[in-house]
């Protein structure tokens, strides 16, 4: 599978959202979840201040980190086998290419 575009977004308590803008990625990852009986509304949600700033250290560079801190939202290139751990529930397998 082909690097895919990730947005990433910083809500105002610090927490870091990673939103696939794929809707063809989106709609597989939502098909995968069900099959657990979870919920998906697109978005990755990283809270902890420790793999939020890894996350932001690992994929951006300091003047898009500078803007993502400062409200804006980034789009980037991202490896689809890591964003897809970040969803968790083996998505990484069960989403296939």
């Amino acid at each position: 599978m082909k690097r895919i575009k990730v947005k990433f977004h910083e809500d105002r308590m610090g927490c870091l959202h990673l939103t696939p803008l794929s809707q063809r990625l989106q709609s597989r990852i939502k098909r995968h979840l069900a099959e657990f009986k979870v919920g998906w509304d697109g978005d990755v949600l990283i809270q902890e201040d420790y793999n939020a700033e890894q996350a932001l250290q690992d994929y951006l560079t300091p003047s898009q980190r500078r803007d993502v801190q400062a409200g804006w939202d980034v789009t980037v290139l991202m490896d689809p086998w890591t964003f897809l751990h970040y969803v968790g529930w083996d998505a990484h397998e069960g989403v296939a290419a």
